[in-house]
């Protein structure tokens, strides 16, 4: 900016004064609160993050509830907590979601299941005219395996799961960069947070069984040419 003004000889202005970058000692002042200017958003945003994850420590940050689960009516202005949701055919369609894994073994196992019985999963939008109304919608491998893993429905509490990985991101895309952490990985991890649908052992064997079927899959993946 310094260098185009300086060009077309435009002058700068702020509080304090006036600045035509075009001469060296008004270049100089500038530069020097440019810097200062920057380190001073570098201590700002610093303090935020460190405000962020103390907040996280305490388990306070929560974004939109999984499935089965709804913010508490007492949640005032962000604050509050998550409840089980009260309509009780969804909790027993999750409690069946967990139950089928157990005996089916497998997410595709289950999904077939799901799909043969007609079984739908309760969805509650979190945007649109229709946000926070229940809908019944058909099930797919991606939300099935996020509710599988997902700590919440054993009663943790989880934060920084997803991060960003600057050297994967790739210019011009947004969403990529994104790095999934395991539940045991996870920046916080606070037991006995939420009401939960399944036991926290009950847990650990499902992630245990769906990291075992990975490993198989990988084992025995598609053939390729040759």
């Amino acid at each position: 900016l310094l260098d185009l003004c300086s060009i077309y000889r435009t002058l700068l202005a702020d509080a304090d004064g006036l600045y035509d970058p075009s001469h060296y000692n008004d270049r100089l002042l500038l530069g020097l609160k440019g810097t200062m200017s920057e380190a001073e958003l570098h201590i700002l945003k610093s303090r935020m993050h460190q405000g962020m994850w103390n907040k996280a420590a305490r388990g306070e940050i929560l974004n939109h509830p999984p499935i089965g689960y709804v913010r508490s009516v007492s949640a005032r202005n962000g604050a509050g907590d998550y409840v089980i949701d009260p309509d009780e055919q969804v909790q027993s369609v999750v409690r069946l979601v967990f139950d089928q894994f157990v005996r089916r073994g497998s997410v595709s196992g289950l999904l077939r299941w799901l799909v043969r019985e007609d079984v739908k999963l309760p969805v509650r939008p979190i945007s649109g005219p229709q946000r926070g109304e229940l809908q019944w919608r058909r099930p797919n491998r991606a939300t099935l395996l996020n509710m599988l893993h997902h700590p919440m429905y054993a009663g943790a509490y989880r934060w920084g799961h997803c991060e960003i990985d600057p050297r994967k991101k790739a210019a011009g895309r947004a969403r990529t960069g994104r790095v999934l952490h395991a539940y045991d990985e996870c920046r916080v991890l606070i037991h006995d947070r939420f009401p939960a649908y399944i036991s926290w052992d009950a847990f650990e064997e499902i992630q245990h069984k769906l990291t075992e079927n990975s490993n198989v899959a990988k084992g025995f993946s598609a053939p390729r040419g040759g």
